[in-house]
């Protein structure tokens, strides 16, 4: 069975990242999840269902969500990653699953469709990045580590006006609104029939039942 399809490497500086395997589904509620979860200290459950029946995990923060992916050994990809993914499957060129094997086209579109598509019911997914003010500079973390079971950054980079500005372009050319960051606040993909979007002005503490998490790791 197909898992995951392989996100090529890329970027330079602060995006640059090696191939990375991304799940074809947002994460669902196994037992071994679940018993990663209530070593965390909270407790997670299937909410929400894909198109395709796969059931997954919603009602999850962001720092839930992370710490649960960092302690099931990947994480959670950025926004940067997250766009690269999109236009890698609207791309004609071959893309691959974790086994070196062609990812069919079809499997590719559910994906796809599965994130942006236009369409009920809501849904959404969390992205890693946290936005923090530092004076009257933006800072973002697009990577965490878990330290006594606390989910803090790996490290902060700093966010500019050039750089918010690239990705609300590369997200208008999948037709995605965007919503800029700001101090405190989270990235995530979120549709339904009206609209679909990249939005990096969310709370961190906002949760709901179709806000599901989708695992990735380096190859």
């Amino acid at each position: 069975m197909v898992n995951y399809v392989l996100l090529e490497g890329r970027g330079k500086g602060q995006e640059e990242y090696a191939d990375m395997l991304v799940s074809l589904h947002r994460l669902s509620a196994t037992s071994q999840v679940k018993k990663t979860a209530k070593a965390l200290g909270f407790e997670v459950r299937n909410t929400a269902t894909e198109k395709d029946g796969t059931k997954y995990i919603g009602e999850i923060n962001h720092n839930q969500a992370n710490s649960l992916v960092v302690a099931l050994g990947g994480g959670v990809i950025r926004a940067s990653q997250g766009l690269d993914l999109l236009d890698d499957l609207t791309k004609d060129k071959p893309l691959y699953d974790e086994t070196g094997k062609k990812l069919s086209r079809a499997v590719a579109r559910n994906l796809y469709e599965e994130i942006i598509q236009k369409r009920d019911p809501w849904r959404g997914e969390h992205l890693a990045d946290r936005c923090f003010a530092l004076n009257e500079n933006l800072l973002i973390a697009t990577s965490y580590v878990l330290q006594n079971g606390v989910l803090v950054p790996e490290h902060l980079s700093l966010l500019t006006a050039g750089q918010i500005e690239k990705q609300e372009k590369r997200a208008k050319k999948h037709d995605l609104y965007f919503v800029s960051p700001n101090p405190d606040t989270v990235a995530r993909f979120n549709a339904n029939s009206d609209w679909a979007g990249l939005n990096c002005g969310w709370d961190p503490i906002v949760r709901g039942a179709g806000l599901g998490l989708r695992f990735a790791c380096e190859k």
